[in-house]
């Protein structure tokens, strides 16, 4: 699917409209914004002139780093969210993240999560893992590259406000785009960024999460059952890891049921469960698999 999050159904009389309509409001809307760069009112003046746009309710701002987890700029998340955000979300659930596991790949832009998916989104192992709990109804995402392998990331979304994002309000996102990114390249520049000492413990909190994930039920799931289980981390469905195993599709659900069994789950949505409770209390470093020694501490 090609990697845009903006696809209008909306007629070209409409469209048109609604721009002329969005930019005669252009000045005010982006003034207080500018004005806030390099201040410590930013990310709420950010979030402010978005919510002009397109009405949200929970956002943050992130640093990706190739091999490190994600660090928080700034939180405006809605009070809903913040435990799913900081214990799922940053546990670990971000490495199934469609925007975080392809963002050195993108180009700086506008995106929605289910435009980068191969599959239907909600059924994608990132909104089992973590979206569809986290009770966001949509979500939008500025991406700006400062290098190949870093980029800030702006996300907000719809919490409390149980609506999808319509045509014209992704057309208004969609054009400001550039402008949005240009204020957060302003904002964090090189020397705002996290310092060294910050970039390396997010390395190695990045690296433990990593090995976790490809350590998890070693040691009572065979050879392949392992392997099909992180291509399910990997987001791949049933026929895609068959074809890569050179195995029926049928076989291949059947090595997914037998991890079900074998780890006590009835669904995709509980195995994640379990994996990112098992990832936030037991460390990479204690033991070859996580799950081991979570059952022992359990």
């Amino acid at each position: 699917m090609k990697a845009s999050s903006y696809n209008s159904t909306a007629n070209s009389t409409q469209a048109d409209a609604t721009e002329s309509a969005y930019l005669l409001n252009w000045p005010d809307i982006v003034a207080p914004l500018f004005q806030a760069i390099n201040t410590s009112n930013f990310g709420v003046a950010f979030f402010d002139s978005l919510n002009r746009i397109a009405p949200i309710d929970s956002a943050v701002i992130m640093l990706f780093r190739a091999d490190q987890e994600p660090i928080v700029l700034y939180d405006g998340l809605h009070p809903s969210e913040e435990s799913s955000f900081y214990d799922v979300y940053l546990g670990g659930a971000y490495l199934l993240s469609p925007l975080y596991r392809r963002f050195q790949d993108l180009p700086s832009g506008f995106y929605q999560l289910a435009a980068l998916e191969q599959q239907a989104f909600k059924q994608s192992d990132f909104a089992v893992a973590y979206f569809n709990q986290s009770g966001l109804s949509d979500d939008a995402n500025f991406l700006h590259k400062l290098d190949e392998q870093t980029a800030i990331v702006a996300s907000f979304g719809r919490q409390q406000l149980q609506l999808s994002f319509t045509d014209q309000e992704l057309q208004q996102l969609h054009v400001a785009g550039p402008v949005y990114r240009s204020a957060l390249s302003r904002h964090w520049g090189g020397a705002s960024l996290p310092q060294v000492a910050d970039l390396k413990a997010s390395t190695q909190a990045h690296n433990q999460l990593k090995s976790s994930l490809k350590s998890f039920a070693s040691s009572v799931l065979t050879g392949r059952e392992q392997t099909v289980l992180q291509l399910m981390l990997e987001g791949k469905p049933s026929k895609t890891s068959a074809r890569e195993l050179n195995i029926s599709v049928d076989t291949e659900r059947g090595h997914r049921k037998n991890i079900y069994s074998k780890l006590n789950v009835a669904s995709q949505a509980q195995l994640f469960s379990l994996i990112f409770k098992v990832l936030g209390k037991v460390a990479a470093g204690e033991a070859a698999d996580p799950y081991a020694a979570y059952l022992e501490v359990d």
